[in-house]
């Protein structure tokens, strides 16, 4: 027994060696750095991403999650069909990169350089880019790695992701020890563009193995500069109103467009204040969304009350999504949030104040993304939220204000005349009083619908304080003509306050109406007077679209 002890203690300092020499061997990421060519804001450098592994290990997934900012644009160059990539004939044009690896192969290790191009790959479903290596080694095979690029919801920034990298190279097993990527910033026009922050931009790498799931990861940083020498100049555009939705009280629609030209800083908030004439409609506050419930993208349909639209040179086709009212705690006004969809499924959440200034609406926190347009469509009717405090073809065009930061820290603020949508030209109307001697007047009354205008659909006539109705005699003294034809008697309507209501069959353009026979009486002193002072008429016209503004006509009585 004692002569057996050193032997079972040899043979536990032997595992536990081993054990320790494995451990030391596991896999892991040895080294990691991106590395621009510029650290100039918004420059189109170009990108080397370089990634180490423990030797002899099989790396299997990697995961690049690039700092926001740090972007490439997909249409810079054709894009190669996955069939061409897959047969290495990708057209050269479509070249985005080079490609540079080191690895072993064989129970023996022996070194294998290889080099490679990357191509811009056509995307599949619904992803923003894909990127496609093709590297040649010295064996006479070649590897395609394929990466799914794709927009991270929190902050838009991209992650690159490579999944299975091969193990196998002419039936030998294969072990990379190094990977080392190289995006071009101008493979033909701009591709890939630093952030317009000048903030530390820190990528990640996570990394995987066959024989071991467990994560790894490490971290590099550079930090942008020259953030002042980026432009800065976004402007907005605005709309208000529709046919029929300009009148006070009414709820049109309201429209804002913000633009930007290339090559300018990105935004970091957007702050719109509205004219105090649009106003929140505060019957519509019941509608918010619970605040929970938007963050899991879950409003009700209920709370919805407009759309959006951005476009940006990143996708081929606009980004759309919709704008949900979202409540923000008793006795707080809602708030707005915006959710896009795919491909970049982000979720913008903008605070809402009433200011003397009118409703001020703030999003913070966009991402640095290039951005082209970006259209906030708000509806009208009655699931608007807005409502107007006068006519709004009545006055001149209200005006909008609006402020915006940059990621490179500057700012521009702009105040433009809103566009006033769905003003036609009022209808022509006019009025004559005749017979006045008799003290039973006549009254003519005309009324046109302008050219462009919507048909006339009612109109009514506010008789002055010294005519009086007498409506059992309108039914043989009252008359109108819609065009040619002769109204009903059911549609012309004389009330004893002296109201003239005419209701008129759809697409109307002309009326004529006349009152006579009694129909209304004037008062003895005006009809007695030889020079009868100047009667206030008061005509109001709906028409397809809705009431129009009051028309009031100063009318001088004849006498005969």
């Amino acid at each position: 027994m004692i002569r057996r002890m050193p032997l079972r203690a040899g043979f536990l300092t032997l595992a536990f060696l081993l054990l320790a020499a494995a451990r030391a061997d596991a896999f892991d990421v040895t080294a990691f750095e991106l590395t621009p060519s510029s650290t100039a804001a918004g420059a189109h450098a170009d990108v080397t991403i370089a990634t180490s592994f423990t030797p002899g290990e099989k790396p299997r997934n990697l995961v690049f999650h690039l700092p926001p900012g740090l972007a490439g644009d997909p249409f810079a160059t054709p894009r190669c069909a996955e069939a061409d990539y897959r047969a290495d004939s990708c057209p050269a044009a479509t070249k985005v990169g080079t490609v540079e690896a080191d690895a072993t192969v064989g129970p023996v290790p022996i070194a294998l350089p290889a080099t490679g191009v990357l191509y811009n790959l056509m995307p599949a479903r619904a992803e923003p880019a894909r990127l496609g290596a093709v590297i040649a080694t010295p064996l006479g095979e070649k590897l395609f790695i394929p990466t799914t690029i794709n927009v991270r919801a929190s902050d838009g920034g991209l992650d690159s992701v490579v999944t299975d990298l091969p193990t196998t190279l002419a039936g030998l097993d294969l072990y990379t020890e190094r990977m080392s990527f190289t995006l071009l910033g101008r493979p033909a026009g701009p591709f890939m563009r630093n952030p317009t922050s000048c903030k530390p931009a820190t990528t990640t790498v996570e990394a995987t193995s066959y024989d071991d799931p467990a994560v790894k990861t490490k971290t590099s940083s550079f930090t942008p500069t020259d953030c002042g020498a980026l432009a800065f100049e976004p402007h907005i555009a605005a709309s208000v109103g529709q046919r029929g939705l300009t009148a006070r009280q009414s709820k049109p629609p309201v429209s804002t467009v913000i633009t930007q030209g290339a090559e300018q800083a990105g935004q970091s908030s957007a702050t719109v204040t509205l004219p105090p004439v649009v106003a929140p409609d505060l019957t519509q506050l019941g509608r918010a969304c619970p605040a929970d419930k938007a963050a899991v993208r879950a409003c009700p349909a209920s709370a919805k009350v407009g759309t959006v639209t951005a476009g940006t040179p990143l996708l081929a086709a606009p980004l759309t999504g919709d704008v949900f009212l979202v409540a923000r705690g008793l006795g707080a006004i809602p708030g707005l949030t915006i959710q896009l969809a795919d491909p970049i499924p982000l979720r913008l959440d903008g605070a809402v104040a009433l200011t003397p200034q009118g409703l001020k609406t703030t999003f913070t926190g966009l991402p640095d993304v290039p951005l082209a347009s970006f259209r906030l469509d708000l509806a009208g009717g009655a699931s608007g939220a807005f409502v107007v405090g006068s006519d709004l073809c009545a006055a001149p065009p209200p005006a909008i204000a609006a402020a915006f930061a940059a990621h490179s820290g500057a700012q521009f603020a702009e105040s433009r005349p809103m566009t006033v949508v769905g003003c036609t030209p009022p209808p022509k109307v006019a009025a004559r009083i005749t017979r006045l001697r008799t003290g039973k007047p006549t009254l003519r009354l005309t009324v046109a619908a302008a050219a462009g205008a919507p048909g006339l659909r009612e109109v009514r006539l506010l008789l002055p304080s010294k005519l009086h109705a007498k409506p059992k005699r309108a039914r043989r003294g009252a008359r109108a003509k819609a065009g040619a034809v002769k109204l009903p008697r059911s549609a012309i309507r004389l009330s004893r306050d002296g109201e003239l209501r005419l209701a008129l069959p759809e697409g109307t353009r002309t009326l004529t109406a006349k009152l006579s026979k009694g129909s209304i009486r004037a008062g003895r002193k005006l009809a007695r007077k030889r020079h009868p002072k100047r009667q206030r008429v008061r005509v109001l016209v709906r028409d397809s679209d809705g009431p129009r503004p009051a028309v009031t006509l100063k009318v001088r009585p004849r006498r005969r």
